[in-house]
């Protein structure tokens, strides 16, 4: 407390106008405080003095008057010290009773003037009330006090505001103000957040309408969807294609493992099948806020084992005689593409597996047809079925270690500074080792080859 608010409180005290803790916060000061506690005591011996039981007014203290006015300079003086000001010569007493006694107040609620002595202040503004306005209004008439309680001055005295009270009206504005706008604030705060971080709803859009995509077991399928410049999907990406470890991974499940592709203006879907079962997943558009979804079916086999299935059923409608003559068949062109020789020679190994497994499936349906009509197969039949099965356990193998081989020196290839032609050379032949356009791979090295942008930009010409 300073010496301010002290001077204030040393006025309320005698009256009864504090509180405990004001109370307490004076006296701690007036103990510390020499010039704020000479005030208190002068104070405080007046109005002693006028608490006892006084008889004719006249036969008051002479010098009562006198000391109050020392006391109320010395108050002033203090106050004016504590704020730095210059304290002006106390007015003369006379002449201020003199003007006193002319100054005429007007009542706040009826407007009529009438001498200061007839009246009644509010205790909280202190405006002027006649006794019996103020009864009949109930309260103070002045706009925003509620103050229903009033104060009367002593002769040659001027009220003083109870300071308190306006500081605690100001005081609980404030709090009001805080009651009530802390919450709206917070509130706006809030719901700009909301604005600012909650994305639009997601437009969700299926595939072809939502039909699926039906992929066979082992099967590789190509999807491709455009797109605009601007509205790039999630996780777009044109770096230079990594021909060595093949496309990015998109999605991968126990059904399906998705790899991508990106270019400029559109995604390159590839989709091998791994198991059969339903399967989705989804690419975002995040610019445009949308997404689309993909309903994959993989059920069945591949094409290659479905043709192979054909196949025997097709050789199981045959009669012996012509059973026999395309197992020979089949048995001789695959003698004829292992010893093949000149450009392309790779692909030869898979042309002649092929053969073998034709010879083979005649050879097994001649037995069947045999075992059918409980006839006995013949020993160049048996010989011919033996063959059949020995060289394509051994073309099978000699394929595998042949792809193995185009793998690594494809690989190698690429990994070294080479030109590229030679490497156009590796890429082609590692191509026709594989032998068909369904295999996974064979179709990663297609895009590879075709990619005008990022690889060769030549067409496949076929095997």
């Amino acid at each position: 407390m300073n010496c301010t608010d002290a001077t204030q409180r040393i006025e309320e005290r005698p009256l009864g106008l504090l509180d405990d803790a004001e109370a307490q916060a004076l006296d701690a000061h007036l103990a510390d405080c020499a010039d704020c506690r000479a005030v208190a005591e002068a104070l405080d011996a007046i109005h002693a003095e006028l608490a006892e039981p006084q008889g004719d007014p006249v036969s008051l203290s002479p010098n009562l008057r006198s000391r109050v006015v020392d006391a109320m300079d010395a108050e002033h003086a203090l106050a004016a010290k504590s704020k730095g000001l210059v304290v002006a010569e106390a007015p003369d007493p006379q002449r201020v009773a003199a003007t006193g006694a002319k100054i005429s107040l007007a009542c706040s609620y009826c407007h009529d003037r009438t001498q200061r002595a007839e009246l009644v202040f509010c205790a909280a503004c202190l405006a002027p009330h006649h006794e019996e306005c103020f009864a009949e209004h109930g309260r103070c008439c002045m706009l925003g006090c509620e103050e229903r309680s009033t104060v009367r001055p002593t002769a040659g005295v001027e009220p003083r505001p109870r300071a308190h009270r306006r500081r605690w009206h100001g005081r609980g504005l404030i709090v009001f103000a805080l009651a009530v706008g802390l919450p709206v604030a917070a509130f706006g705060v809030y719901r700009l957040t909301r604005l600012l971080t909650t994305p639009p709803a997601l437009t969700v859009t299926e595939y072809e309408n939502g039909a699926p995509v039906a992929l066979g077991v082992g099967e590789a399928k190509v999807i491709e969807v455009p797109y605009s410049p601007s509205n790039p999907p999630e996780g777009f990406d044109t770096r230079p294609i990594d021909f060595t470890g093949g496309y990015q991974r998109f999605y991968e499940d126990e059904t399906v493992q998705v790899e991508w592709l990106n270019y400029p203006n559109r995604v390159v879907l590839l989709l091998h099948g791994l198991e059969e079962g339903p399967s989705t997943f989804r690419l975002l558009f995040p610019a445009s806020h949308t997404a689309l979804v993909f309903q994959i079916e993989v059920e069945g086999s591949a094409p290659r084992e479905l043709a192979h299935q054909e196949r025997q059923a097709e050789l199981a409608t045959l009669a012996p005689r012509e059973l026999r003559k395309h197992m020979a068949q089949s048995l001789d062109r695959g003698d004829g593409f292992l010893e093949g020789h000149g450009p392309g020679e790779e692909h030869f190994l898979w042309l002649a597996l092929q053969e073998y497994e034709g010879a083979l499936d005649a050879g097994n349906a001649l037995r069947d047809h045999q075992a059918a009509e409980g006839a006995v197969l013949e020993q160049a039949d048996r010989e011919r079925i033996a063959d059949a099965n020995m060289k394509l356990e051994e073309t099978r193998e000699a394929y595998a270690r042949q792809r193995d081989e185009l793998e690594r020196r494809y690989e190698q290839t690429f990994t070294q500074r080479l030109p590229a032609k030679r490497k156009l050379a590796a890429l082609l032949a590692l191509m026709r080792g594989i032998g068909h356009e369904d295999d996974v791979q064979f179709k990663r090295l297609r895009f590879a080859l075709e990619d005008s942008q990022r690889g060769f930009g030549k067409r496949w010409e076929g095997f």
